[in-house]
């Protein structure tokens, strides 16, 4: 039994991290996001069932389109990986919880397509942040640690005033062009310094540095100008939490 049931959610974790990335990219090019077809995003042409098992349909394939011929990125599956994992590690964590894990996995979802969307396009859109601040606040609220006061108002404007700054400073006194932390980073940390203590707060700030350092040396060549730097604060998050709740 408990080997069937992690088998399950092995499963239903490769086909979330699948549709999350289907969905995550429909996104970025403005496509329709419940459209009834796959399809091979070369040629357009509608790709088989069998091709759309999460792993499996890419390895078969060889990593090409069996159309056109053309390459498909194995970041794509690497993602569904990435998010499988995440889903078998949060039903290990707070699988009996169901509404930790609900809350949770709603929150690593949120997380996951926000990533994977500053990845693409390096822009963040509001109403996903949006939904991140209440599902991170319904996730606390479920495990009974949420704890909102008068000092999480300011503790709330810390990120505000270091955007401003590091502005002033990039733009007038380095004139650097590189921008590191962009106003969807700075809308992430204003709800966790609102929702967090400033111990975690700390230890992801550490975290999201020494994420984003090995990322950057991983793929230094593919930005010039911004630097998406959710990917890292997300994982941060993850991380923080999961360790906390082991």
């Amino acid at each position: 039994m408990f080997i069937f049931s992690y088998l399950i959610v092995i499963i239903l974790g490769l086909y979330f991290g699948s549709f999350l990335t289907a969905t995550s990219l429909r996104l970025v090019n403005n496509q329709k996001l419940f459209s009834k077809n796959s399809f091979c995003d070369s040629c357009g042409t509608r790709i088989k069932f069998l091709r759309l098992i999460p792993v499996i349909g890419y390895i078969t394939s060889k990593g090409k389109c069996s159309f056109c011929k053309n390459q498909i990125p194995v970041k794509y599956t690497i993602w569904e990986i990435i998010h499988c994992c995440a889903f078998v590690l949060n039903f290990a964590v707070f699988g009996n919880n169901i509404p930790s894990f609900l809350t949770f996995t709603l929150l690593t979802t949120t997380m996951f397509v926000i990533a994977v969307i500053d990845l693409e396009t390096m822009y963040v859109y509001n109403i996903h942040i949006f939904i991140f601040g209440i599902l991170l606040a319904a996730f606390l609220y479920v495990n009974n640690i949420l704890q909102i006061e008068f000092l999480s108002f300011i503790a709330a404007l810390i990120p505000l005033f270091f955007k401003i700054s590091y502005e002033y400073i990039r733009e007038k006194i380095t004139k650097n062009k590189v921008v590191i932390v962009g106003w969807g980073d700075v809308y992430i940390f204003i709800i966790l310094f609102f929702l967090l203590d400033f111990l975690n707060i700390a230890i992801i700030i550490l975290l999201s540095g020494l994420f984003g350092i090995l990322f950057g040396i991983l793929r230094k060549s593919e930005y010039s100008n911004h630097y998406p730097f959710i990917p890292s604060i997300s994982l941060s998050v993850y991380t923080i939490f999961i360790w906390k709740f082991l």
